[in-house]
């Protein structure tokens, strides 16, 4: 009688032992599971922030496409499309309707109105692309594209470009900035510098300029 209680006893306390290891094995299952998910939900996190940022221009495809852009928006500014000039290096003039003194284009970069406005709109937001395009220096007659002369005069207050770099960036947005050296017209004489920003943005699957301007 007293060996079946001492089994009886053994027997409760081997199934006790087992049932404790099955708990514990069910709860670090479970723990396992939780810690598995938290992990694969950081790694989504973790995936869509690269490629967010892969998507994201370095600072060096920045900087070339502000120079590329720089030289289309000159094109409507201080260095304007090549035109066609006589044998001795004149400009050589045309009457193009109630238009004096048009000149025709004849650079190797752009040859229609097409050609420009695809080379526009490759660097700028529709608004700054659009007043470009539309403010009348160029036009397109019978398949030649003309240029109406409006030249300006340089900004003598500035002078060297001290630094250009991007000092601003998120996933959408990055901000380039020029500094250039500001001049004493009179003297000469440097006075200090002048920082421009420029906004480098992504418009719907583009990365384009939403602000620019000349630096002189």
């Amino acid at each position: 009688m007293k060996r079946l209680f001492i089994m009886c006893i053994c027997l409760c306390f081997t199934l006790f032992l087992f049932g404790c290891e099955q708990n514990t094995a069910e709860d670090a299952n479970t723990t396992t599971k939780d810690t598995a998910a938290a992990a694969a939900a950081d790694t989504d996190i973790t995936v869509e922030d690269t490629e967010d940022l892969e998507d994201t221009p370095s600072d060096e495809a920045v900087a070339d496409a502000f120079d590329a852009a720089y030289t289309v928006y000159q094109w409507f500014d201080l260095n304007p499309l090549t035109v066609e000039t006589d044998s001795e290096g004149n400009v050589v003039f045309y009457t193009v309707g109630d238009n004096e003194y048009c000149q025709k284009v004849d650079d190797p970069a752009v040859s229609s109105m097409d050609k420009l406005k695809s080379e526009v709109n490759k660097y700028f937001s529709g608004d700054i692309a659009a007043t470009l395009i539309n403010d009348g220096r160029y036009f397109e007659d019978s398949g030649n594209l003309y240029a109406i002369a409006a030249d300006r005069g340089a900004d003598i207050t500035k002078g060297d470009i001290l630094d250009k770099t991007v000092t601003a960036r998120t996933d959408h947005s990055i901000t380039y900035t020029v500094t250039v050296e500001t001049v004493d017209p009179e003297t000469g004489s440097a006075t200090g510098s002048e920082k421009i920003d420029y906004l480098y943005e992504c418009v719907g699957d583009a990365w384009v300029f939403t602000t620019f301007q000349s630096i002189y």
